[in-house]
């Protein structure tokens, strides 16, 4: 991480690291229920022993248990999104804002008959084409091939309700064993000096002639294959490899961009939403969708610094020099606790979608003891994390994927004093499409809300 001079700029200084996003993102407060297991009294990365790191895991597992189809699965009977619907189960002759409605989706199988157990990840939203606004669903699994898609009402005037299939419980089984069994599919090169020869590199790699790079502070480690005329401390830096197909034909057939984040039918139309009959009921309600990076950017108007630091690897990217890639758990230890108006801004997730749970839990876990490190020097200092987002289309990518990382670092970091920049909230339900990097749209409404956590509102400034 780089320095700051601080001279001739303030002597407040916003210093964000922004780890791999390369903007600010828009932030949504959300507290989860805490867990004794997380949190304040968790013991450091370097004296995590294995048995409280599998604990944690456990719990972690438990927390994110997803239900799995009852036997071998087969095509012909794995959730077809063109045969499955939803209803409004209650119609009602008028609604109104700060009411919720509700849904019943009804999984059918390729042959059109009624599935008979869950699993099925479906993303809903209700929307407003003519606003450009829009809310998330939350669905919930009956477990028995029926699932309840509820909504709440925010604003009047027409709306409609979108739900897509993304994965078939069939499917996701799939998506499942692949993550913990093949960290291979996705594969990296490693760079010498003194050599033109290039390795296959991954953050797990079995076999005699391997390269260990160990990181003493953090634990971590990244395996290179051994080159052959030298050593392996010639190592200078890594790129992406290109993706292993990892499927079988039949494999295949389950998560072909045919049957995979398809919207399923309705005879439900659009339906109109009245003002609310108490018109206070939703005065604080925020409406989402209406409204390489340089390292370094000082702001002498306003009085800032901002600072962008890669996160370790796992980066798939082009080639990137091993200086350039830090440890964010090291970084956040290097930042002391004097630093005024220090704000933190930590994006750790896409990049680890391929790769085992365990993996990405030990990650989280340096990175949450030097969070609670830093807020100990400076109870000050404001921790943004950003959640993942939508829009993971890739090669062994997959929304549930990430879906399943968020959870984990939602729970991980439950029980600090840190606020979770919600993304996924906001681009699951916005008009514009579903991307990895999303439009600028969403960036500067995520930009906005980040904001409005970090500067002063008018009754303070006046206060």
């Amino acid at each position: 991480m780089g320095t700051v001079r601080r001279t001739q700029i303030s002597s407040i200084c916003l210093l964000c690291l922004l780890f791999i996003a390369g903007f600010a993102y828009r932030s949504l407060w959300m507290k989860l229920p805490s867990d004794p297991n997380f949190g304040m009294n968790s013991p450091s990365c370097n004296n995590l022993g294995p048995a409280s790191l599998e604990q944690e895991l456990h719990v972690l597992m438990k927390a994110i248990e997803w239900p799995e189809p009852p036997g071998p699965i087969d095509y012909e009977f794995s959730t077809s999104p063109f045969k499955t619907e939803f209803h409004m189960p209650f119609p009602r002759a008028t609604y109104y804002v700060g009411e919720y409605v509700e849904v019943l989706i009804t999984a059918r199988d390729q042959r059109g008959q009624p599935k008979t157990y869950g699993g099925d990840y479906f993303q809903a939203k209700l929307h407003s084409p003519k606003l450009k606004a829009g809310v998330t669903g939350s669905v919930t699994d009956h477990r028995n091939g029926t699932y309840t898609a509820s909504f709440l009402l925010l604003w009047p005037g027409q709306v409609e309700i979108s739900i897509r299939l993304v994965h078939s419980s069939e499917a996701i089984a799939i998506l499942k064993d692949k993550r913990e069994t093949r960290p291979d599919k996705v594969s990296y090169f490693g760079y010498f000096y003194g050599t033109s020869e290039k390795t296959e590199c991954n953050v797990e790699l079995l076999g005699p002639n391997v390269c260990e790079y160990n990181d003493i502070y953090t634990g971590e480690s990244w395996f290179c294959k051994r080159p052959k005329q030298i050593s392996c401390s010639a190592y200078k830096g890594h790129s992406m490899a290109g993706n292993r197909n990892v499927l079988t034909a039949r494999e295949a057939k389950f998560l072909n961009q045919s049957v995979r984040e398809k919207l399923i039918s309705s005879k439900v139309g659009a339906f109109i939403v009245l003002h609310p009959k108490n018109k206070t009921a939703l005065q604080k309600q925020d409406i989402f969708g209406k409204s390489p990076v340089p390292q370094l950017a000082i702001d002498t108007t306003h009085k800032f610094v901002v600072q962008w630091q890669v996160h370790q690897k796992p980066v798939t990217m082009q080639y990137i020099d091993k200086e350039e890639l830090h440890y964010i758990a090291n970084d956040l230890d290097k930042i002391g606790g004097s630093k005024e108006g220090l704000v933190i801004v930590i994006n750790c997730l896409a990049h680890f979608v391929s790769f085992s749970n365990k993996f990405y839990v030990r990650r989280l876990l340096t990175i949450r003891d030097a969070v609670l490190r830093l807020v100990q020097r400076n109870p000050l200092v404001k921790v943004f994390i950003k959640s993942g987002n939508t829009g993971y289309l890739y090669s062994h990518g997959s929304d549930w994927l990430s879906l399943q990382l968020d959870l984990i670092m939602r729970a991980m970091f439950s029980s600090l004093p840190v606020t979770i920049l919600d993304a996924w909230q906001i681009t699951s339900c916005h008009y514009e499409p579903q991307l990895l990097h999303p439009g600028p749209v969403i960036v500067k409404n995520q930009i906005d809300l980040m904001l409005s956590f970090i500067c002063p509102t008018d009754e303070e400034t006046t206060s």
